[in-house]
């Protein structure tokens, strides 16, 4: 049964009405009266109903002010109009404020009335139910045609949450179409793709920004089709605005995790290769700079010979530098620390850098005199320097280089407490900046300041500084960042500077001290000949017994042969057909008292109890001294079992 509603002042009109209605017996109805706008009001707020005949003469609405004024209290039923006026503009005008049908009084019979209610009912319920259907479809499904700036027909509620304008603004204003909301700088794009679109009869589907009423940027996905009618042109189309910020937020994101993985990748590649070229180039600058000191010791000082051994161990020294250096891009290796200059320091690593950053920019190092030293192991402050390059000159062009200064700094208790360190003191601060090619000069000073960046938070500001950041938490140091249109202009490195004694020079040659005959027996175990060689005369020129193999099999040969013990195993930490720890059990397991001394270009992370290790490249003195100490060393570090 259906409730209508009927406002009619003329109680004959509203008797014919009633009966007309009452004509089809299955088309059951509850009719109530209402003869003023008013009542129908207060009806409509407590009584359910299905639909609302309304009479455009009443005693207190006139004309099309009723419908105006009914249709926010009709909720879902539909209005129907009564009128004795046989006005199609009025019928037009009625059916734009939102009635459903218009019927003119007499000139309809009960059936056709009967038809126009039901037809109304089931019109507004299928719009409710589009409506509905609309308004939960997580976008906004409009409707614009070709006119000026793309008005808006239709937009469904969701747009005000996407763009901050009212759904019923935007239909009345033309001046707030489609065009409008268009990011400009993808305004010629998407409307190419939607007139594509359309002048073929296709559907499209394109990605943009719109601007919303804030100023804020969201981007959408807009999917529409053209809408002919006849054989009409195209001049109205409908589409669906998906809101997908989130979407390429994530997207952006995944893609830069993608391009971080890809870097971190070829960066692991590119430690993995330094520290193998290190390794075996370090072979090679311990066999030279070797037989270099044996020669020196065997020339006179007045021979021109010596001077030229002299050059030779000046360049293996350098080399040596440089080993170091590639070191520092692995990063895998345990950190010995010692006192540095960082002047020294810096000065040694800008040719690396610059390999790195690419040879076109220009490091510029510009450093203030006697800054003093710091705790730290070479290798992790180069890895910091080159690691703080790389983010400043990634993704900028070729003509942004690097200027690294260094001054001192006495920071105060109030200064340690606002920018987060530990103690207030000495520090040195070091300071990389992206700058142009042509800005930098030769003669620039160091800028003299007393203050840092701006504290703020490093995140995931660029590449591997979570890796910049342990180290320099494992020196006692900071890190300040600058940012440049969000990438990073300016980093601050700030390390504690150490007192220091004028004994410690980290280059002092000092006297080689006296050192005792040897008697042991030492087998040598490295697949590299020089290496072999070199450390064989040494050991055997001090009275050891020397074996040598240059693979494990070949030590596990010579092992079975002998017919004594072996008292020391040197072994080099990188060898084929097993690893130095394997080599060591079976070793061990055969000969009694055997005591192992480890030679790499790398301190391994772990190594065994008892195990010693000795740095390539090494002295004739280094590997006399650690070979001593390595056999007077106490009963613990006895690897084999004494006899």
């Amino acid at each position: 049964m259906k409730h209508i509603l009927l406002v009619e002042d003329n109680l004959g009109d509203a008797k014919l009405a009633q009966m007309m209605l009452a004509e089809d017996p299955d088309f059951e109805t509850q009719i109530t009266c209402a003869g003023r706008l008013s009542d129908a009001a207060k009806i409509l707020s407590h009584e359910s109903i299905d639909l609302i005949l309304l009479d455009l003469s009443l005693p207190d609405a006139q004309g099309l002010d009723g419908v105006r004024k009914l249709l926010p209290l009709a909720k879902e039923a539909p209005i129907v109009v009564l009128s004795g006026t046989n006005n199609k503009r009025m019928a037009l005008d009625a059916l734009k404020c939102g009635a459903q049908d218009y019927i003119i009084k007499g000139m309809v019979d009960g059936q056709a009335m009967i038809r126009v209610v039901q037809y109304a009912i089931e019109r507004k319920t299928a719009e409710s139910r589009y409506r509905s259907l609309v308004g939960n479809i997580p976008g906004v499904v409009y409707r614009c045609t070709t006119g000026q700036g793309w008005p808006f027909v239709f937009a469904s509620p969701q747009i005000a949450k996407l763009s901050g304008y009212e759904a019923d603004a935007m239909t009345k204003e033309s001046s707030t179409g489609l065009v409008a909301l268009i990011h400009a700088e993808d305004r010629e794009r998407v409307l190419r793709m939607i007139h594509g679109g359309l002048a073929q009869d296709q559907s499209y589907s394109v990605e943009y920004r719109i601007v919303s009423r804030d100023g804020g940027i969201r981007w959408v996905l807009d999917q529409g089709q053209g809408v002919r009618e006849g054989n009409r042109d195209v001049h109205v189309w409908e589409g669906v605005l998906l809101d997908i910020t989130e979407q390429r937020l994530l997207a952006e994101q995944i893609r830069s995790a993608e391009i971080q993985l890809y870097r971190a990748q070829q960066f692991s590649a590119l430690g993995n290769f330094s520290v193998g070229v290190a390794h075996d180039f370090n072979n090679l600058i311990t066999a030279i700079n070797g037989f270099a000191d044996l020669m020196l010791g065997e020339t006179e000082v007045e021979s021109p010979s010596y001077g030229r051994i002299r050059h030779i161990h000046k360049a293996t020294m350098r080399a040596a530098t440089i080993t170091r250096q590639l070191l520092a891009l692995g990063r895998n290796c345990v950190q010995e620390q010692s006192l540095l200059d960082i002047n020294l320091l810096i000065a040694d690593a800008e040719r690396l850098i610059r390999l790195i950053i690419g040879v076109s920019r220009r490091v510029q190092c510009v450093t203030e005199p006697l800054v003093g030293r710091v705790k730290a192991n070479p290798s992790q402050v180069e890895q910091v320097l080159m690691v703080l390059a790389m983010n400043l000159t990634e993704g900028r062009s070729d003509d942004i280089g690097v200027r690294i200064e260094t001054r001192t700094w006495e920071a105060t208790c109030d200064q340690a407490e606002r920018y987060g360190l530990m103690f207030g003191g000495a520090y040195v601060v070091v300071t990389l900046r992206a700058m142009l090619n042509a800005d930098m000069r030769d003669d620039d000073p160091v800028e003299q300041r007393e203050e840092l960046l701006g504290k703020e938070e490093i995140g995931e500001a660029g590449f591997g500084l979570d890796s910049v950041l342990e180290t320099l938490g494992e020196l006692q140091g900071y890190l300040f960042v600058s940012r440049d249109a969000d990438a990073p202009s300016v980093f601050e490195v700030v390390i504690p500077l150490v007192e220091i004694d004028e004994s410690s020079l980290m280059f002092a040659n000092g006297a080689s001290a006296a050192r005792r005959d040897g008697e042991e027996t030492v087998l040598i175990v490295d697949d590299e000949e020089s290496v072999l060689a070199f450390t064989h005369e040494v050991l055997a020129r001090q009275g050891y017994q020397v074996l040598e193999a240059n693979s494990p099999s070949r030590a596990l040969t010579l092992v079975e042969q002998m017919k004594g013990p072996i008292d020391l195993l040197v072994v080099d930490q990188v060898m084929p057909e097993m690893s130095e720890h394997e080599l060591v059990d079976q070793l061990a397991s055969r000969t009694p008292g055997l005591r192992v001394l480890m030679m790499s270009t790398m301190r391994p992370k772990t190594w065994k109890k008892g195990e010693r290790f000795l740095s390539k490249p090494f002295t004739a003195d280094m590997l006399l001294k650690t070979v001593e100490e390595t056999l007077q060393g106490p009963l613990e570090e006895v690897v084999g079992k004494p006899s």
